[in-house]
């Protein structure tokens, strides 16, 4: 990049107390997303040669919380800056982490490349209303200094920011400052040239068909008279055939209607077999053949009259089924988070490929194996985000250049480009849950475009209340956003439209999602409470009181009836979420937990932790089944695949999937003794692990009811149990 030395990797180190991430943010995407004047371009200035863009900046998002020294990550990302911006208020003033940066950098010889940026406070004013830490107030050498600053408080943002990047490249601020302004009126100008003509295109078009009206009105009022009872007459007459040809064409619309409902829920019906009959046949040909009958009969159309099907209805069945079924239907793609600047990873939801991404190329892997088995053609310009569509078919890939392309996820090739010049560097982008639809985030606006064409949808934009991040639920009707504040927001899954505004956290909503039936929503806050919203009128349902510091996630059990929050205070709990009653304090960790979540069968929970480990728990007695090791930072997510492995992901740049130590505890025996236990005395036999499994439901005399099976009778038949 011209104008920064080849040993440093970021522009600007960005400096800050966690309290004043919000300014540090602002702070970061402004430097990052301005453009110098084009002439100053390639001005030569004491620091070198003067760029078009400042570059990458770096800034550390995570608390380093008890930590005794600065972490491998921090240090490395210090000696690649060229440059130090300290946000500077009381609470940076009191930071130790702060400090030891400033120190670090003034350490490696270029203590006259640190700039100040005021927030709030007074510089040496005193302990309370500091605001420039000790280590900024020193010379390496330990005598005092007077630090470059700027006071955000007094010029505002725009300036401000002006005057940071003149020192940064030794512009002064007066001629950085005209040639911006002078852009500015540029632009205005040829707007308002723009304006201008079109007025008075208008008017000139106005005028001519206003003079042309005034001779036919003169040339035609004789005629008209003559002629406006015959005329009354034939319009009576077409009104009427209008009216006619109107209910034809409403009943043929209406017929088509039906016609085509029919048919699409005949092949939704189709496709949903064939999934449901795969993901049984994968249950039976790992023993699970009781939740392997169960899928299938759910999911086959034939079986619709059978008995056992009504029994497995609400008012029979319902938990089994409920944990079945969503945990299948509910699976997402699993984000590995993005910590090495120059690397990307991303699963599918089957957890069979995965997708690894640098400035340049993509390639596709088995993600057991690490065998490469494609690569994105590309060409590519710096690849931000990915994602997997639910089903694996639809890959879609956003540059730092703009450019946004959806790839076919089987043969690699690109199916189509979404067009629209204002989206550049987006911060976010997914696939709706159905994959017909990409739905990206940039600068406060949300885009919706066509997975097929990528034509436009339609787009929303955010102003008043920022958006920073945004889920799908799992039926697509709904987003649910939220911008790192005390309120998140529900929109229309197709439009973007504000539905809903979720307020009443004291403190910043850490993490949100969905319940697998879309009905509720659960927040997790800084405030050390987590909330449970209705999703479709807003309203709280229930606040979850007991953790004693900040929580960073919250998540529903697959059937909705629990909550698992995950705690600073280093503990998980388990919730009630319809009482709101606390089940179980989950203790083990000795670092905060950041992430937790429910297996697919609601019998275990995994937990993420900044003491580098991930455990496995036991969701009735609460007990530690398995440790994680192997991290050598904090795990900050952790997740259950769909086939029982676990995949963890952590500040040190890797990713892991563990073979899930609970999968294989209970024997085929067992599971069928709770599912018979389940069927409530209903009496099932003929469990056959074959192409279309087989069951039976008899009356009142069966030769035996579920239980032990009868003397003489083997524990596990060869061919399937016998109870």
């Amino acid at each position: 990049m011209a104008g920064m030395p080849n040993a440093f990797r970021y522009r600007i180190f960005i400096s800050y107390a966690h309290a004043d991430i919000k300014t540090a943010s602002w702070l970061h995407a402004a430097l990052e997303n301005y453009k110098i004047p084009r002439k100053l371009v390639g001005l030569v200035t004491a620091v070198g040669e003067t760029p078009r863009r400042i570059g990458r900046c770096f800034r550390d998002e995570d608390e380093l919380g008890a930590a005794h020294e600065l972490g491998p990550v921090i240090s490395e990302a210090l000696k690649s800056s060229d440059a130090l911006v300290v946000v500077c208020s009381p609470k940076a003033a009191g930071s130790k982490w702060v400090n030891q940066e400033i120190e670090a950098f003034k350490a490696l010889g270029r203590e006259h490349r640190i700039f100040a940026l005021i927030l709030d406070g007074v510089p040496h004013g005193g302990h309370a209303e500091e605001c420039f830490p000790p280590a900024l107030k020193l010379t390496a050498s330990g005598g005092a200094a007077e630090p470059l600053a700027v006071d955000l408080r007094k010029f505002g943002r725009p300036d401000a920011l002006l005057r940071i990047i003149s020192g940064l490249f030794d512009i002064r601020y007066d001629n950085l400052k005209n040639r911006e302004e002078r852009r500015r009126r540029a632009e205005q100008l040829r707007l308002n040239a723009v304006v201008i003509f079109g007025i008075a295109l208008f008017a000139v078009a106005g005028v001519g068909s206003w003079l042309a009206l005034q001779n036919d009105a003169r040339a035609t009022t004789a005629q008209r008279t003559a002629e406006v009872n015959a005329r009354n007459a034939a319009q009576a007459q077409t009104n009427a055939e209008i009216s006619a040809r109107s209910a034809a064409q409403a009943q043929a619309t209406a017929d088509k209607s039906a016609t085509e409902a029919n048919e699409n829920a005949a092949m939704a019906a189709e496709k949903q077999a064939g999934i449901f009959a795969s993901e049984a046949a994968k249950m039976t040909d790992a023993g699970r053949y009781p939740a392997g009958m169960l899928l299938s009969l759910y999911g086959d159309p034939a079986a619709a009259n059978n008995p056992t099907v009504h029994a497995l209805r609400p008012e029979g069945f319902a938990s089994l089924r409920t944990t079945l079924v969503a945990a299948f239907l509910h699976r997402s793609s699993i984000i590995i988070e993005r910590r090495a600047p120059d690397t990307l990873a991303i699963l599918s939801s089957d957890a069979a490929r995965a997708v690894l991404a640098s400035d340049d190329a993509a390639r596709v892997i088995e993600a057991r194996t690490g065998k490469v088995v494609g690569e994105l053609p590309g060409p590519f310009d710096g690849i931000k985000r990915i994602a997997f569509s639910l089903d694996g078919s639809r890959i879609v890939t956003s540059c730092y250049n703009g450019a946004i392309w959806i790839w076919d996820g089987w043969s690699l090739k690109k199916v189509a480009t979404l067009q629209e010049e204002f989206y550049r560097s987006v911060d976010q982008v997914e696939f709706s849950p159905d994959g017909s639809r990409v739905v990206t985030l940039n600068n406060n606006r949300l885009g919706f475009w066509s997975t097929k064409t990528g034509a436009s949808l339609g787009q929303s934009e955010y102003s008043a209340a920022p958006i920073s991040n945004f889920i799908f639920s799992p039926d697509g009707s709904r987003i649910l956003a939220t911008n790192r504040g005390v309120d998140a927001q529900i929109l229309d899954g197709k439009t973007g439209t504000v539905v809903e505004t979720l307020s009443g956290h004291l403190a910043p909503i850490m993490s949100a999602s969905f319940s697998a039936d879309s009905g509720r929503i659960v927040t997790a806050s800084a405030d050390a409470t987590a909330r449970i919203w209705d999703a479709r009128t807003g309203a709280i349902i229930n606040t979850l009181v007991g953790h004693s510091e900040p929580l960073w996630s919250a998540a529903f059990s697959v059937d909705g009836t629990r909550v698992v929050t995950a705690s600073s205070d280093h503990t998980a709990r388990v919730w009630d979420s319809r009482s709101g009653t606390s089940l179980l304090t989950l203790v083990g960790h000795s670092g905060y937990v950041k992430d937790a979540q429910f297996s697919p069968d609601g019998l275990h929970i995994v937990t993420a932790s900044a003491d580098h480990d991930a455990r496995v728990w036991d969701t009735h007695s609460g007990g530690n089944i398995a440790r994680l090791s192997g991290h050598v930072q904090s795990v900050v997510s952790a997740r259950f695949l769909s086939n029982g492995q676990i995949v963890t992901s952590s500040y040190d740049e890797t990713s892991r999937i563990w073979e899930n130590p609970t999968f294989h505890l209970k024997s085929a025996s067992e599971q069928v003794r709770q599912a018979c236990e389940r069927l409530r005395g209903m009496h099932v036999y003929d469990f056959a692990p074959d192409e279309r499994i087989k069951q039976r439901v008899l009356g009142d005399k069966p030769p035996y009811p579920c239980g032990p099976p009868p003397k003489g009778e083997p524990d596990w038949p060869r061919d399937g149990p016998k109870y």
